[in-house]
């Protein structure tokens, strides 16, 4: 059962999640300017806008670059069939719209009146492509798992595209939303392994065109004055990167950067102060967590687990280095995720919350775990952390010294991003490894799904099983919250939550808001939210200030 404290801060964050299933910002007219005056937007046109990011995109093929700085890039220059609205709703984007004769089909049917950057008209055969190539062993893609279930991808109208399941995913929606990204069927397959890559590129839909792309600087696009939909006010999109957070810094405060979607929580205070800049705060499904490779010593010892668990001071982390911008996380699964499925089925929710299993901070605990294991005497391990993520090493620091202090030496390793994120998808033995991870739809199934299953613990499965964590017995629960009815879901998921709990495979840290520091002299004119940044094209909400 929870503490005391633990249940208040659980009804708490639950009384919140019964009215919204994610918290929006609303930045029509820049609020919290650094002089106090909200700014009004113009309909002039910008430049350029230059954007600061902590890594530039692996590759500009969504196959082979499903993380954060990536898609950043491809939200610009490919659209999906669907996008995510600012509240977690699927709209209409290149679907104009879709049914569903049965539980296993879905018919798409497209816009005709998109074309790509080369003029050619977008048609199903591009859609049909575009999605099954994440089906495609060969291709290996990083969203294999999202799209999982996809059985055939068809062309079956000239603008209708059908794709069956080989059985029913409540997700699939969310899934061509935030990674069916679409390209050109001709220049891909003519671009062969050079796709996405500084010599072909990519030929997409978007509001921007790419004209110089490197994966260790970052890219130019300039704006489609073409694209179907609305036109953004930018003439040219610069993205460049700059790992270091203090170099960020002082490049915005220069005027040499326009705008960053990464403001480290642990200088937060210096960028609020920054003249000319306004920073803006929003809750997300983000969580900051531990993987514990369960099929190696010694985290394949539950007492291990679980007095690393008790070792990790969670408030601490959350009020030192995130300045109370995140939320402590007790599990995986985000409480602010339920609202819409519990509506559905009823599910008491705080309850569910409330008989976790807890690892609150106690050293004495963490000893007493320690001595129930094989491992008594302690042991020596060395954690790997990115570099442009400097968070996430400096709770490995706070993690170490409370180690220290029960007969475990933890040491941090800065590697590069590339470095960092190739292991994570070839999904090899990670030991102890601090990692971020982001929800891809507004339910509370979604982080479970990549999380758990056999399937997913496989090297180059394209889930985020790293910490092999593999009971038999819960691959129906693992099942059903996958393809199950409402209800099947809702007790999967509460079966999945406590045996994550009780088993400490993955340790969680915290929730985090997300931060984006803009120049004033621009304007964001849309909802600021986790889902209109990560996962739809956000330029066009960007205008110039009156």
């Amino acid at each position: 059962m929870g503490t005391l404290a633990t249940r208040r801060r659980t009804a708490s964050r639950l009384a919140a999640a019964a009215a919204v299933s994610l918290i929006v910002v609303s930045c029509g007219a820049a609020p919290g300017s650094g002089d106090g005056q909200a700014r009004e937007a113009s309909d002039a046109d910008i430049a350029s806008l230059t954007v600061a990011v902590t890594a530039a995109p692996r590759s500009l093929d969504p196959a082979g670059s499903w993380d954060s700085n990536s898609i950043y890039v491809l939200a610009e220059l490919l659209d999906p069939l669907a996008k995510i609205g600012p509240d977690g709703t699927v709209e209409p984007w290149l679907a104009t719209s879709w049914e569903t004769p049965d539980p296993r089909t879905y018919v798409f049917t497209i816009r005709d009146d998109v074309t790509f950057w080369d003029g050619s008209p977008l048609t199903a055969e591009d859609v049909a492509f575009s999605l099954g190539r994440h089906t495609d062993p060969d291709v290996a893609s990083e969203l294999a798992a999202t799209f999982q279930y996809v059985d055939t991808v068809t062309e079956t109208g000239p603008h209708e595209v059908t794709v069956t399941l080989t059985q029913p995913d409540p997700q699939f929606l969310y899934a061509v939303s935030a990674g069916g990204l679409v390209l050109q069927k001709k220049h891909a397959e003519a671009s062969g392994d050079d796709l996405g890559g500084p010599q072909a590129m990519v030929m997409g839909s978007g509001p921007y065109r790419v004209v110089d792309y490197s994966s260790s600087t970052g890219a130019t696009l300039e704006r489609n004055d073409d694209y179907w939909g609305e036109a953004p006010a930018a003439r040219t999109l610069e993205f460049t990167q700059i790992a270091d957070p203090e170099t960020r810094r002082l490049a915005m405060q220069s005027g040499d950067v326009d705008l960053t979607f990464s403001v480290p929580m642990d200088g937060v205070r210096q960028w609020e102060t920054l003249p000319g800049v306004t920073v803006d705060f929003f809750d997300t499904p983000i969580i900051g967590y531990l993987v514990l490779d369960t099929s190696q010593e010694p985290f394949d010892d539950v007492h291990v687990r679980r007095a690393l668990a008790h070792a990790l001071d969670r408030e601490a982390i959350v009020d030192s280095l995130f300045r109370g911008h995140a939320r402590p996380a007790e599990s995986m699964v985000d409480p602010l995720s339920w609202p819409t499925l519990a509506e559905k089925t009823g599910t008491d929710v705080e309850r569910l919350y409330d008989e976790l299993p807890t690892y609150e901070f106690d050293l004495d605990k963490a000893r007493a775990e320690l001595a129930k294991s094989d491992h008594a005497d302690g042991f020596t391990i060395t954690a790997k952390y990115p570099a442009s993520l400097p968070m996430l090493g400096n709770i490995v620091q706070v993690l170490a010294a409370n180690l220290e202090k029960i007969g475990i030496t933890l040491t941090a390793s800065e590697v590069q991003y590339q470095e960092f994120l190739g292991g994570i998808m070839n999904n090899g033995y990670l030991g102890l490894t601090p990692f971020q991870m982001g929800a891809e739809s507004p339910d509370p199934g979604t982080a479970l799904r990549g999380l758990l299953g056999a399937e997913r613990a496989k090297p180059g499965s394209g889930g985020f099983n790293h910490a092999k964590y593999v009971p038999a017995e819960l691959e129906d629960a693992v099942s059903a919250n996958l393809t199950g009815t409402p209800e099947e879901r809702a007790d999967a998921i509460d079966t999945l939550m406590t045996a994550l709990a009780e088993d400490v495979p993955y340790v969680p840290i915290y929730f985090a808001q997300y931060a984006v520091a803009l120049s004033e002299d621009y304007v964001y004119t849309g909802e600021l939210s986790y889902w209109s940044l990560f996962f739809t094209e956000w330029a066009t909400a960007i205008k110039a200030a009156r």
